[in-house]
């Protein structure tokens, strides 16, 4: 007769998590890593990672005054260098990837993550900061105990996988759970209770994801049920997690249901990376029943056992569990909690500041889409940007289109550009519209003639209401946030005469 598990093996099996899951989310990490790199920061480079972009390291020294923010990539203004710094990054997310000096590749994803937010802090999103946890916590995690090159050069003989607890996985299931708890906890808005939320989520134009956003928009009562059921889950499920019984099965349900969920945001809305992000997150907690039921034997690249958690980073863990835990407490309004300024100035020194208020207290009403008038100096009328193409600065046209288009959120190259585009419309912002100017001139001018050089535009946003639903939209409102001269009147004076 079997004998029932003990509270210590019960404990470890709630609060541990399987070396195979951790390797599967060691892989999925780095691969997120190298993805973002590739396709959201390199392209980007100059625009948003040099002196000459829209992102000046002056300009965000000055945004960020009030943050002890330190950034490698702060050192230089070279374009080049940020695309070193990229290279190397990715060079440890390949190792991480692979399991090669796992710990080093951690901590070094990890810093250079961390540099590289706080170098561009106005083209980040919810899955950045999901990332930049993630990978904090990664460092205190045996990553490199299964499925990796360090198991397979330190392999002595396979042995059955096991659960490893330690206080890395004990904050890992904290974190994840608080994404969703506190998300929920913030979702305060009349929006939430009357079940519209999801409705003005599909209805932000820059973030809909054509045509299953317009499917659902179209199905009033389904958007009411999937409104509800998201506040309910994110608030309940993280503690399901714990629920002892039917262990295995009933875990793995929990965690497909999380990956379900973020499959479902993405069909909808163009949020980047960040489901992704969140799914690898979850990969860490499928338990060992889930992959004992896939079958097969255990590869040879595994070692013995993991390494026994070291006592001090242990204790490191669990201080800084206690200081994530705390944060994301003194978010909330409504308990009136206020962090001493020195642990705040750890937080961010550290980057573990996080405020998970995804669409809280409600979704945005107020939306549009950008128009980008221009004259050169030659007096022909350009479009500096236009929605429907790959490229965030399109060729000019000789007429300008203020109508709305047929897919704003096509506009945008990626989620760094749409975020950006974003911020630059909000008062906060009003200071950055400037570096922007100076790079739109910048970018168009090296590439034309003297009469065809840019010589001024302006930046207007078409702004539109979000109706309740049923109701019949207001007029959009034409914004101007920004007049733009490339040139002086005497530099514009005499590039007309040396032309003639």
């Amino acid at each position: 007769m079997k004998l029932p598990k003990s509270y210590l093996e019960r404990g470890r099996e709630l609060l541990g998590m399987d070396l195979r899951s951790l390797a599967a989310f060691r892989i999925g990490l780095g691969c997120v890593v190298l993805v973002d790199l590739a396709f959201n920061r390199f392209p980007d480079t100059w625009w948003f990672y040099s002196d000459l972009g829209a992102l000046p390291r002056s300009a965000i020294l000055e945004h960020a005054s009030r943050a002890p923010y330190v950034s490698l990539h702060m050192a230089s203004g070279s374009a080049a260098f940020a695309a070193c710094l990229f290279a190397i990054a990715a060079g440890f997310a390949l190792m991480l990837a692979a399991g090669y000096r796992t710990r080093l590749a951690t901590i070094a994803s990890w810093i250079l993550m961390v540099s590289l937010h706080n170098r561009a802090p106005l083209v980040l999103q919810g899955g950045d900061v999901v990332l930049r946890m993630l990978l904090f916590w990664a460092m205190f995690l045996p990553l490199g105990a299964r499925w990796s090159l360090d198991a397979l050069r330190d392999s002595i003989s396979p042995r059955r996988p096991q659960t490893h607890l330690s206080a890395g996985t004990i904050a890992l299931l904290v974190q994840m759970a608080s994404i969703y708890v506190f998300t929920a906890w913030l979702k305060t808005g009349d929006a939430w209770e009357r079940g519209s939320a999801v409705y003005y989520a599909l209805s932000i134009d820059s973030f809909a994801r054509e045509p299953f956003a317009s499917f659902l928009l179209g199905h009033g009562q389904l958007l009411y049920w999937l409104t509800k059921g998201v506040v309910v889950w994110e608030a309940a499920a993280p503690f399901l997690l714990l629920v002892p019984i039917c262990f295995g099965p009933f875990r793995s349900l929990v965690v497909l249901g999380f990956i379900a969920l973020h499959v479902g945001f993405s069909l909808g809305l163009k949020i980047g990376l960040f489901s992704p992000i969140c799914i690898v997150g979850w990969l860490a907690f499928l338990p060992g029943w889930f992959w004992e039921r896939r079958g097969g034997t255990e590869p040879k690249w595994t070692v013995e056992a993991p390494p026994r958690p070291n006592p001090f980073a242990e204790a490191a863990a669990l201080a800084f569990l206690c200081l994530g835990l705390s944060w994301n407490l003194s978010t909330v309004d409504d308990l009136e909690i206020e962090l001493p300024s020195t642990l705040k100035q750890v937080g961010r020194l550290i980057r573990i500041d996080q405020k998970w208020s995804m669409f809280a207290p409600q979704p945005m009403t107020d939306d549009g889409w950008y128009v980008i008038p221009g004259k050169t100096v030659g007096g022909r009328d350009v479009e500096l940007w236009r929605t429907g193409t790959d490229t965030a600065i399109a060729p000019a046209r000789p007429t300008l289109a203020v109508e709305k288009p047929a897919c704003v959120s096509c506009g945008f190259p990626n989620q760094r550009w749409r975020k950006y585009m974003r911020n630059l419309w909000l008062k906060e912002n009003a200071q950055m519209r400037l570096y922007y100017g100076r790079a739109l001139c910048r970018d168009y001018n090296e590439r034309r003639a003297m009469l065809d050089a840019l010589a001024t535009f302006r930046i207007v946003y078409m702004r539109e209401i979000t109706p309740p639903p049923g109701a019949l939209p207001d007029p959009i409102e034409e914004v101007q946030i920004w007049d733009h001269f490339c040139f002086d009147e005497q530099e514009v004076a005499a590039r007309q005469g040396r032309s003639r």
